[in-house]
């Protein structure tokens, strides 16, 4: 059982419309069939992906590892698994940037994210939660330390919408757009930034986020002359391939873009992202994007985001 939680954010009815730059090339790496057993997938370095790991976990049925994921699980083991005995899948939205604080020697992150839940019988089923993820502050330990998750409030949400993300754990930190976010040590921290310096209009920097980008810079910006707000919403883990010195990772993206009339425009994309594997690490950059209108909001859409 979860903890009370808030009233859900409404959510506003999205019309299909769009433009956004036009598809490339991009190299084929791998997706796993989103619902055969996935492979093993465990991280703990960043809170995304322990979100990530933790979906994994129960869609392989290795709910002792899902359990571990838990500082203090609210559960006893045999009641947390048994309430997976119907789920053969789930899939972890994430909404993108999720900034870090500090407090009394800790880390925390909270994560606005929908579970997508698929049961034995077919059924999909579709669940708000805001995850708030802590680990013991490096500089304490003077060494990386793996993120658990802390705390969380979880409901069941009427429809798949991921315009539920924009507002889901304003309770533990500031708006998504209302800080500069500069982080492009991974993959999806690269498209949280992305989409941070558009809505903070530091377009300069979000233009520097792209390899060679398609667009003339004076294009580029004025392709959002009419845009309000952009949330960048994710289907991870990222999987990292290797190949000619560098690190490629695909992220799955739903890109939701208010404009200044208020109108809502959904978009699907693909954002390959890549890393030179230098020593010391590069920072990643958008190597190469194809992306398409989208006809609502449905987070479901995700899964076919990339090949």
């Amino acid at each position: 059982p979860a903890p009370p939680t808030p009233p859900p954010p409404s959510v506003t009815p999205l019309p299909p419309t769009a433009t956004h730059p036009p598809a490339t090339h991009a190299p084929v790496i791998a997706t796993p069939t989103p619902f055969a057993t996935p492979p093993a997938y465990d991280f703990q370095d960043q809170p995304e992906r322990l979100i990530a790991s933790y979906a994994n976990a129960i869609s392989r049925q290795e709910y002792q590892r899902a359990y571990d994921y838990w500082e203090n699980n609210p559960q006893a083991f045999a009641d947390f698994a048994a309430g997976f005995a119907n789920t053969t899948s789930v899939l972890a939205v994430i909404r993108v940037p999720n900034v870090i604080e500090g407090a009394a020697g800790s880390q925390y992150s909270a994560m606005p994210t929908l579970l997508l839940a698929t049961h034995a019988d077919g059924s999909r089923h579709v669940f708000r939660a805001c995850y708030v993820v802590r680990r013991t502050n490096p500089a304490m330990t003077g060494s990386p330390e793996p993120w658990r998750i802390y705390n969380a409030t979880v409901s069941v949400a009427a429809r798949p919408n991921a315009w539920q993300l924009e507002h889901l754990c304003d309770a533990y930190g500031s708006h998504i757009a209302d800080l500069a976010y500069d982080e492009t040590d991974a993959p999806l921290h690269l498209i949280g930034a992305y989409v941070n310096a558009i809505n903070l209009h530091a377009f300069h920097r979000a233009y520097d986020y792209w390899e060679t980008n398609p667009q003339s810079y004076a294009d580029f910006v004025a392709g959002f002359n009419n845009t309000d707000f952009v949330m960048a919403v994710t289907l991870p883990p990222a999987w990292i391939e290797g190949a000619a010195g560098s690190s490629y990772a695909q992220v799955r993206t739903m890109l939701l873009a208010r404009h200044t009339d208020g109108s809502h425009h959904p978009f699907r994309a693909c954002y390959v992202t890549r890393q030179s594997n230098a020593t010391p690490a590069e920072p990643w950059k958008i190597y190469d994007a194809t992306a398409s209108i989208a006809p609502n909001a449905n987070a479901w859409q995700l899964i076919q985001a990339c090949p």
